[in-house]
């Protein structure tokens, strides 16, 4: 990850859950898959959203949640310097969860090629990207520091399919909850992630995939 970032510091802002991490849990809590590896665990946030009956295995930078989860169940890691997650084949993981990462990735294709091979085929990755057609992100000054993969969504579907993964679905996401993200949420969902109006002013996208 991005030597800019102070990753032990700056996972502790996501101990609160944000819109979006509730969003994809109720993605995840929805399917049958119940042995979850989330890639980007910070504090292991996500266990706290989704049903009791999960397995939860987490993998990050940083090391907070070593200390929160059980023992065989994290992995401290910087998949930039190395994207070897086969500390998880004895898991039997099979749903992959990857939200706030790939945009901090050098080679994201690694890392997804990597999780692939986890998991059985149909399993379900259910990840997030940043927009950055967007009016938001258009301007270098609203970017995180750590971001080095910046890519349209038209460029990720790409690294998805090359890695092994069959898109499912794609919503658009506002980055905010209350009244205006629920109707940005139907309005988007009515238009499609692909109108124009949706990639100017969505700030996220939440894409669901399954391992071929």
């Amino acid at each position: 990850m991005s030597s800019a970032v102070d990753w032990q510091q700056e996972t502790r802002r996501y101990d609160r859950p944000h819109p979006r991490l509730k969003r994809m849990a109720a993605v995840l809590a929805a399917g049958p898959q119940r042995r979850l590896l989330d890639v980007g665990c910070s504090t292991a946030t996500l266990r706290h959203l989704l049903p009791a009956d999960f397995e939860y295995h987490g993998c990050d930078v940083a090391d907070h949640a070593a200390r929160l989860l059980p023992p065989g169940r994290f992995l401290h890691r910087d998949l930039n310097r190395s994207a070897d997650l086969s500390f998880f084949r004895p898991c039997d993981i099979d749903a992959i969860h990857i939200g706030g990462v790939v945009e901090y990735l050098e080679r994201p294709g690694e890392v997804l090629r990597e999780l692939h091979g986890l998991v059985p085929p149909g399993a379900p990755l259910v990840c997030s990207l940043i927009n950055f057609q967007s009016l938001r992100y258009a301007d270098p000054r609203r970017r995180h520091p750590g971001w080095i993969y910046r890519p349209t969504l038209d460029e990720f579907r790409i690294e998805l399919r090359d890695a092994g993964w069959r898109l499912l679905d794609e919503r658009a996401f506002l980055g905010r909850s209350g009244w205006r993200g629920w109707w940005f949420r139907r309005w988007a969902d009515l238009r499609g992630v692909d109108h124009p109006q949706t990639r100017a002013a969505a700030e996220q996208f939440i894409l669901r995939a399954a391992a071929t």
